[in-house]
């Protein structure tokens, strides 16, 4: 029995197009934020892949190291998605979908972390014509 295909417009805008989760926002919202918090080494391996960063172990004595170091390659990696979605943008308004969609191939190398995916993805998908 053959499986039927969706158009790739329907699967392209469906919220299974999203990578990450909404509570993957909620924790890094969480360690970005100046709030009083409490360790959780599952949370922060969690936020540690999500950002590609180095790290399998964590002590509660370094948690405001790990807070500084997430905020750092929050800040880092979203100055780059702003950057790339600018320009996309743009490049959708101004030229064309192919042309806007060969421009984030041509710099797909900048991408370094599934955060920037779940952005990237996110963004290709919302302008789905």
């Amino acid at each position: 029995m053959a499986i039927p295909l969706l158009p790739i417009a329907t699967l392209l805008a469906s919220e299974t197009t999203r990578m990450l989760l909404r509570s993957h926002d909620q924790l890094l919202a969480k360690y970005d934020s100046t709030d009083g918090l409490d360790f959780n080494g599952d949370e922060l391996a969690v936020i540690y892949r999500i950002l590609n960063l180095d790290g399998t172990t964590f002590a509660a004595t370094r948690l405001p190291e790990y807070r500084a170091v997430i905020s750092e390659a929050l800040r880092e990696q979203n100055k780059v998605m702003t950057e790339l979605s600018g320009e996309y943008l743009n490049r959708v308004d101004q030229s064309s979908k192919l042309e806007a969609m060969s421009y984030l191939v041509y710099n797909i190398a900048r991408i370094r972390s599934p955060y920037m995916l779940n952005i990237l993805v996110g963004l290709s998908c919302d302008n789905v014509d």
